[in-house]
């Protein structure tokens, strides 16, 4: 009886519901320029802020932005600060469509990668 209820409390102790279990990925919070934002001038860089801060781990954490061409309009170098990174752009950006590709490393280990676009457009 007694070991029944030992492990009865040890299943209890480890083993939580799924709404009880903390998600363990970090979220994009806060994107600029922002998601599906119309744009009226050219941005000097992007900077995405996670809700928790990121591991910076050589190379690890990668932004990248392409035109609608495909060509790619970000410098290589992607800077990780905190729950921020950022990456800066090509000077002379045209009107258009862009997307930004990231893959982060969270601070618990795990990575977390999508992208988004805006989009860069004459003023009328």
């Amino acid at each position: 009886m007694k070991r029944m209820l030992v492990a009865l409390l040890l299943i209890t102790t480890f083993v939580a519901p799924p709404e009880q279990q903390a998600s363990a990925h970090a979220s994009l919070a806060i994107a600029t320029p922002g998601v599906g934002k119309v744009i009226h001038m050219s941005p000097k860089n992007v900077r995405l802020t996670f809700d928790e801060n990121l591991i910076s781990l050589g190379k690890s954490n990668q932004i990248k932005v392409t035109n609608s061409k495909g060509k790619q309009v970000s410098l290589p170098t992607t800077t990780v600060r905190g729950a921020t990174a950022s990456v800066k752009l090509i000077t002379g950006l045209e009107y258009g469509t862009y997307v930004v590709t990231y893959r982060v490393v969270s601070a618990d280990g795990h990575i977390v990668s999508s992208k988004y676009k805006f989009y860069y457009r004459k003023k009328s």
